[in-house]
């Protein structure tokens, strides 16, 4: 895994453990009922992560990502009512797949397309998921 992938993956997952114990985190991690909505990860996504975590061998931990990875897809190939969050939301979770193993060639296209025209953040991110 590259350095970059694994600081991003830190950085999450210390954020949403940081929002789960109530601690001060940087701003994207589990919501609440006072956070903004575009600043912190939605429910499923939050939910989806701490599953994924709290997975206890390599096969469990494939069979959710897996499970997981099917809905997305299903969820882009939706296609005209795919908003740039949703792409971005789909991203990180096939990026989560990606981190345990698992193809997520399909996702390229939704990356460049996110990366041309979301605003600064989706930007970043479509050009990083686009990059592995």
């Amino acid at each position: 895994m590259s350095a970059a992938l694994n600081k991003t993956f830190q950085y999450v997952a210390q954020s949403l453990q940081a929002s789960l114990l109530s601690t001060p985190s940087p701003g994207w991690g589990a919501p609440d009922a006072n956070s903004a909505p575009d600043a912190h990860l939605s429910p499923s996504l939050a939910q989806f992560l701490e599953a994924l975590h709290r997975c206890r061998t390599r096969h469990e931990e494939r069979a959710l990502a897996e499970a997981h990875l099917a809905q997305v897809q299903e969820r882009l190939k939706e296609g005209s009512g795919a908003t740039t969050a949703l792409v971005a939301d789909a991203l990180v979770r096939a990026l989560a797949c990606h981190l345990v193993g698992i193809q997520v060639d399909f996702a390229k296209i939704y990356a460049i397309q996110l990366a041309q025209k979301g605003n600064s953040l989706e930007k970043k991110m479509g050009a990083t998921h686009h990059s592995i």
